[in-house]
């Protein structure tokens, strides 16, 4: 079935990659994140934060992993549940010509909320950064979340312009 999932996936972004031509930008896939003891709301709502703000880039491309589900309208949930290792995330990321996978956890670390963040070079395969936010509330991750994206994303683009707050 990811086989059946990663030939759509293709078929429906070869279209897009052709009348981009060859653009210099970087391809970075943004998956959900994963949740203890937070609401899914919570972090779909990081997601979105995270992919908005690298998406104003212009030296970024950013897919999210929502942007998956839709665009295939094929066991979104399933796809959510089963691709959750380094080698199905590569493989995702191939498909859509990603380089690049954003991925992370939020949750609940008794008093503290605690938010990690990784950027896996998918086709090397390896982990090329990663980074920890904590703080009591959800408002005190967010207030974090700009700085730690300027440091994850540092290996590809440097850290000469921090992406926008919202």
């Amino acid at each position: 079935m990811r086989r059946l999932l990663l030939f759509v996936l293709v078929a429906l972004t070869a279209s897009a990659a052709r009348a981009e031509g060859s653009e210099a930008r970087l391809r970075v896939l943004v998956m959900d994140l994963k949740t203890t003891g937070v609401d899914a709301d919570t972090a779909e709502l990081f997601v979105e934060l995270i992919t908005v703000r690298l998406s104003a880039r212009e030296d970024l491309q950013v897919f999210a992993g929502g942007d998956l589900a839709r665009l295939t309208a094929l066991e979104a949930e399933r796809f959510q549940a089963g691709c959750d290792d380094d080698g199905c995330l590569t493989e995702i990321a191939e498909a859509l010509g990603a380089r690049y996978v954003v991925y992370g956890r939020i949750g609940q670390l008794g008093s503290k909320l605690l938010f990690t963040l990784n950027l896996l070079d998918a086709r090397e395969g390896r982990a090329v950064q990663r980074q920890e936010l904590q703080g009591a509330t959800v408002d005190a991750l967010t207030e974090q979340l700009n700085d730690a994206l300027v440091e994850l994303m540092a290996p590809l683009i440097g850290t000469a312009s921090a992406p926008p707050s919202a």
